[in-house]
């Protein structure tokens, strides 16, 4: 019969599932002022997947499923400001990211494929890491000579991703965390 998926304003239909979200961000430096910033550009893609039971046309839930499946895009600027460790020894990093954002979203109840399409529109973020680096100077020059990696970091980030008025409302404020590396 039929369902709905999004029954009303104001109603999150897929509130008890939290995730996971699946993502790989890439960063390219295109200008350095050395100890002090440095801005980069790149791009991310992901993916992530919620369930939930579908609702009957009077609102009840029914025992299929209702999937809402997105894999978000995004092209993005970043200043990542490190002049903190670099000059005075304190291990924080601060960076801003702004950038525009394609998420593609697929609702399916059952075997329907019920609805898809993309959503855009711009993206902003803050990030404030960790430099590893300021801890263990010997790891950090053995790991830039043996493998590459110039400075390792761990991460905090929020993402804001603001849908344009004729995309589905699919936006929000997230937050990402996990490990950095720059070669």
């Amino acid at each position: 019969g039929p369902y709905k998926i999004f029954p009303g304003e104001g109603w999150n239909m897929f509130a008890d599932d939290l995730g996971p979200a699946l993502t790989a961000k890439l960063d390219g430096i295109v200008y350095r002022m050395p100890k002090i910033f440095y801005v980069t550009l790149g791009g991310s893609v992901g993916w992530t997947r919620f369930a939930a039971n579908a609702l009957d046309e009077e609102g009840k839930p029914v025992a299929e499923e209702t999937t809402l499946t997105l894999i978000p895009m995004s092209a993005s600027a970043q200043i990542r400001v490190d002049a903190l460790p670099r000059l005075l020894h304190i291990p924080v990093l601060l960076a801003a990211r702004v950038g525009w954002g394609f998420y593609h979203w697929d609702t399916n109840t059952g075997l329907i494929n019920n609805a898809e399409g993309w959503s855009l529109g711009p993206v902003l973020g803050a990030q404030v890491a960790l430099d590893l680096d300021t801890f263990e100077p010997g790891g950090a020059r053995a790991l830039d000579e043996e493998w590459g990696i110039n400075h390792t970091y761990v991460f905090a980030e929020i993402l804001h991703f603001a849908t344009m008025s004729k995309s589905l409302p699919i936006g929000g404020t997230n937050w990402t965390a996990g490990l950095g590396f720059v070669f």
